[in-house]
């Protein structure tokens, strides 16, 4: 990106003629045109080729192309792709100090976080993007602006339960805007407002709102306003048992939504569809839309409604007596909130990582101004030097601008230490969040089995008393309650003893060396017995263990942290080496070096990629999710070579050629 603005081998002629031909793309693109979502993200898109291919990757056209991208990506609910676009628009107009530009694309940026439900993130744009306002707008042409903003910091404090904090910013908006002639944000403050009367269940004060947000839309051909409003006309209409009345909003949300591939409006309807039928007392049709809105929901990205579906799915067959089907929904749930909360999680590091990119072209762009800057003074020095008077001035100027170009490096170390804190401090977060969503989704798992035994339980239970109670019991109905109840005993055990096997397992991350029995030992006569025991739990993939360890290598350490590093390691290999494999060996070596012991564990199985290695230390991390990985194993391992024996531990592998485990530790422990 710098050599192509530094050496640009465009004439300033086709320079212009280019930008040019990006401009009339981008007007044809407009929303005001009236043309379709579809053909308008196709023209934002040969702008921006255009732009890469003349090297015009820092041209405001390019900006103006990504922004309007942005939008329209976030429209088709591609919020990935939109915030990438957004981004780096937004690098590019601050670049160029287009105040206006940095402005909107804040909160199209915000807009696109709220539709994720990253709504803390939503608001820290809108505050920027209002302070940006504040402190350097006072004209009176900005109050559509200020209105749009106000609306969707209310929309998100509605979306986040809060819809009391956000109703004051709502109504000023709406003040605001019925000055203006922007009939479309006007519809979509009122579909905004009627939106947090509803959900304050202020039913009369909500539907006037929704209906005259509707009809402005219908007026001015707002499409997705229409299927918004038209939504949540219906939904009010639900929630007042009217299903007459609200059966022609939905019909027109639904068919809007899908002509104009709205996915978030269309599984949003299909939900209502869903209630609707439950009003009409027809669980089987209520199901059905349910999970058409699954189907629709689990398309868009991070999108947060797909966990709330599943879980109503899980009630419903929990209401009708399908177990089963209702803890495979359930299920569903957690893998879906736990990939939730880790997405997130990835969003807010590559923000940083965005951020500190930006920081980066900035000081680049910089520096090739101070080199332009450099190079005309050089010329203008070989034309001057026989006045030593101006000469001298041209010394003091360079040193004034070294002076400056000092100060700008100084500011611009400075970002970076800060950068590198806050990036630091979100890894940190990122960790513990993941590690907080491993534990629960672990324990999700048996507990959800029990609440679900324990229910199933209670059932049939109440149906045993009701057999005794008309004295219509006879014995072969007292033997089936037995056994079920038998049954269901022991599957609660079973779930309950997983859930401390999980919890012992997960407090083995953080043991210390307390209580640890420091001896010495020989390391051979201490684990002679271990590869017996556990090739025995691997009878579908067994394997041969080689053991190539002196019978004299003695140590001065913990042996109880050491047995369980071999067994942990023996059974990681069982789980994961030698799927689908024969002849599979474990070789299993110890030698002495200097003062240190190394260990090394070595497999001819199936082997690793790069990114499952750089994650295999993690907690809760597993490729066998639901087939006996919980994915403590290896970070136990980390913990006790790290922390107990104070040594380290590495790991290389290839694909198809096996894996070995590196393991150095002081002979003798401190």
């Amino acid at each position: 990106m710098t050599e192509n603005l530094a050496s640009n081998e465009l004439s300033p002629l086709a320079t212009a003629e280019i930008l040019l031909k990006i401009d009339n793309i981008i007007s044809e693109a407009e929303p005001k045109r009236s043309i379709d979502p579809a053909t308008a993200l196709e023209l934002t898109g040969q702008a921006i080729l255009l732009a890469r291919l003349h090297a015009l990757e820092l041209s405001p056209e390019l900006a103006r192309a990504l922004f309007l991208r942005c939008k329209i990506l976030t429209e088709f609910s591609n919020y990935g792709e939109a915030l990438k676009a957004g981004t780096e628009a937004l690098n590019i107009a601050e670049l160029h100090h287009d105040v206006r530009l940095v402005k909107s694309l804040l909160l199209s940026i915000a807009n696109t976080y709220g539709y994720q439900g990253i709504y803390d993130e939503a608001l820290n744009y809108m505050h920027r993007a209002i302070n940006l306002h504040d402190a350097q707008s006072t004209e009176d042409e900005d109050l559509i602006w200020l209105g749009r903003s106000l609306n969707n910091m209310g929309y998100n404090y509605v979306m986040m339960g809060k819809s009391e904090t956000g109703l004051p910013h709502l109504h000023r908006s709406l003040d605001i805007l019925r000055k203006t002639d922007d009939k479309e944000l006007l519809s979509r403050v009122l579909d905004s407002l009627s939106n947090a009367y509803l959900n304050l269940n202020d039913l009369a004060t909500a539907l006037p709102l929704a209906l005259e947000a509707h009809q402005i839309a219908i007026e001015n051909k707002h499409l997705s306003v229409m299927a918004i409003s038209s939504a949540h006309a219906a939904k009010i209409y639900i929630k007042m048992h009217e299903i007459k009345l609200a059966e022609p909003f939905l019909h027109q949300a639904l068919k809007l939504s899908t002509t104009n591939r709205f996915l978030l409006i269309k599984a949003q309807v299909l939900h209502l569809y869903a209630e609707l039928e439950k009003q009409r007392h027809a669980p089987q049709a209520s199901v059905t839309y349910l999970q058409k809105a699954l189907v629709i929901a689990k398309k868009i990205d991070g999108n947060h409604h797909v966990a709330d579906l599943l879980g109503e799915l899980a009630d419903h067959y929990k209401q009708h007596g399908e177990f089963a089907q209702a803890l495979h929904y359930t299920e569903q749930q957690h893998e879906v909130r736990e990939h939730y909360f880790s997405q997130q999680s990835g969003w807010r590091l590559k923000s940083l990582e965005i951020a500190q990119e930006v920081a980066q072209i900035k000081r680049e762009n910089e520096l090739i101004r101070q080199k332009n800057s450099a190079l005309q003074n050089e010329i203008k020095n070989k034309q001057l030097t026989h006045y030593s008077e101006q000469l001298e001035a041209e010394v003091k100027l360079r040193t004034t601008e070294l002076e400056k170009t000092n100060q700008h490096l100084k500011s611009a170390l400075l970002n970076i230490e800060h950068n590198q804190l806050e990036l630091a401090h979100a890894e940190r977060m990122a960790a513990m969040g993941s590690m907080v969503v491993g534990v629960a989704h672990e324990l999700n798992t048996p507990i959800g089995n029990c609440v679900l035994v324990a229910s199933t339980l209670e059932d049939q239970t109440h149906q045993f008393l009701g057999l005794m109670h008309s004295d219509m019991m006879r014995r072969s109905d007292l033997a089936n309650y037995l056994d079920k109840s038998e049954h269901s005993i022991r599957l609660l055990t079973k779930s309950l003893n997983n859930a401390v096997r999980l919890v012992n397992n997960f407090k083995q991350i953080a043991i210390t060396r307390e209580n640890q029995d420091r001896r010495s030992f020989f390391l051979h006569q201490l684990i002679k017995e271990i590869g017996d025991a556990c090739n025995d739990h691997f009878l579908e993939n067994p394997f041969e263990i080689e053991w190539e360890i002196p019978n004299d290598l003695t140590l001065v350490s913990y042996p109880n942290s050491v047995v369980q590093i071999f067994v942990l390691l023996i059974e990681n290999a069982g789980l994961h080496a030698f799927e689908g494999r024969t002849n599979g060996v474990l070789n299993i070596a110890a030698r002495l070096k200097e003062e240190d012991v190394l260990i090394e564990v070595n497999d001819n199985g199936v082997g690793m990629s790069a990114e499952v290695m750089t994650h295999i230390f993690d907690p809760f991390f597993t490729t066998k999710l639901g087939k006996g990985g919980n994915g403590l194993g290896l970070s136990i391992i980390f913990n006790l070579v790290k922390n107990i024996l104070g040594g380290e531990i590495h790991v290389s592998s290839k694909v198809g050629l096996g894996s070995c485990f590196s393991i150095s530790i002081p002979r003798v422990s401190d």
